[in-house]
């Protein structure tokens, strides 16, 4: 099983607990190789996600690391690569490595499932590796290159700008994505979206997100929510986001399905201003957040001070979404009117 991250030094600590997390739910099952696209993360930073692995594999009935790998590829001067200064709004430029995954990775990684910084890992993800092959002989029919969950909670406005629909289009979050990668350098994925991001980045909102979303958006397919659960989704009900748009049915199914996501997730995103390392927090996946954290070789980091109100304000407004949901649309819909719409310009035309 084939897993990338890409992070800077900053989220190193963040990259290591999501990484505990996994090697501890998944080397008992199989061969398991992480790679970690880095954007100046320092020998000290490396060094430290080696020791954390090490930790992990021990956690996994692993005393020997056997059938772990751990490969870094460094991206500096990724400004440069891009070809000059680059607009990543209020993201870290780091966001953009996973443009570079199918020119990175070796040629012999045929499929990887790409993991943001931010997220847990509860569960083993091997049955996202285990779509069966094509018979010999049998030509496979053209299908997705990637796969995501969709945030049918996404802005209006964004989705009008990326030319998609509002009720039926299909916006999956980047933050978890099964890639084909046999399709993905076919298709040239990794040049086409750094083309679009050249003209455009400065116009989008979500950065990364918006840009897969638009040159990818032929060959998208679903995940089952599970596989990537917002943990502001927390406070939703089913019915609340089906509504928003009908076709999430196709990552959530049906509501027993989506508050059995709720309750044990395979994979936790740790979306949004509700950080569990930010002091003051509510969010409700952080006792795992700080389990996981503690077995690490982070264990001990100390919380990001000066955020309180922020976190108590949040919490609030996650209160509003499950009993006042017509509040929490108004604060919404401020929200994207100061904020989302002043940045959104027309996409540029040229092809892609």
């Amino acid at each position: 099983m084939d897993v990338c991250y890409a992070s800077n030094e900053a989220y190193v600590p963040y990259l290591g607990v999501s990484m505990f997390s996994l090697i501890a739910n998944n080397l008992s099952e199989g061969p398991l190789h992480v790679h970690v696209i880095a954007n100046g993360i320092s020998q000290e930073g490396c060094r430290r996600l080696q020791e954390n692995a090490a930790l992990a594999c021990r956690a996994a009935g692993r005393e020997h690391a056997s059938g772990f790998q751990l490969s870094f590829y460094q991206l500096s001067g990724l400004s440069r690569r891009l070809g000059g200064t680059i607009d990543t709004g209020s993201y870290d430029i780091s966001m953009l490595g996973r443009f570079f995954i199918g020119e990175l990775l070796p040629e012999t990684v045929e499929r990887v499932l790409y993991l943001d910084c931010d997220t847990l890992v509860e569960k083993s993800l091997w049955p996202l590796f285990q779509r069966k092959a094509p018979e010999a002989g049998i030509e496979e029919p053209e299908g997705p290159a990637l796969w995501g969950v969709m945030e049918p909670t996404i802005y209006p406005s964004i989705l009008k700008q990326l030319e998609i629909p509002e009720k039926t289009g299909f916006y999956i979050n980047s933050g978890v994505l099964m890639v084909d990668l046999v399709k993905w350098r076919k298709h040239q994925a990794g040049e086409r979206l750094l083309r679009f991001y050249r003209e455009n980045g400065e116009r989008l909102f979500c950065g990364d997100q918006d840009a897969i979303n638009h040159v990818m958006a032929e060959s998208i397919g679903p995940l089952p929510v599970e596989y990537n659960f917002f943990t502001n989704y927390r406070y939703f009900r089913y019915e609340t986001l089906v509504k928003l748009c009908p076709a999430y049915v196709h990552c959530a199914g049906s509501r027993e399905a989506f508050e059995a996501a709720k309750r044990q997730p395979a994979v936790i995103h740790f979306m949004g201003a509700e950080r569990p390392w930010i002091r003051g927090n509510r969010n409700p996946y952080r006792k795992r957040f700080q389990k996981w954290l503690d077995l690490s070789a982070f264990a001990g980091m100390p919380l990001t001070e000066g955020r309180e109100a922020a976190m108590q304000a949040y919490h609030l407004m996650n209160l509003a979404t499950l009993w006042l949901p017509p509040v929490r649309k108004a604060v919404s819909r401020m929200f994207e009117r100061k904020k989302v719409i002043p940045r959104l310009r027309p996409l540029s035309k040229q092809e892609i």
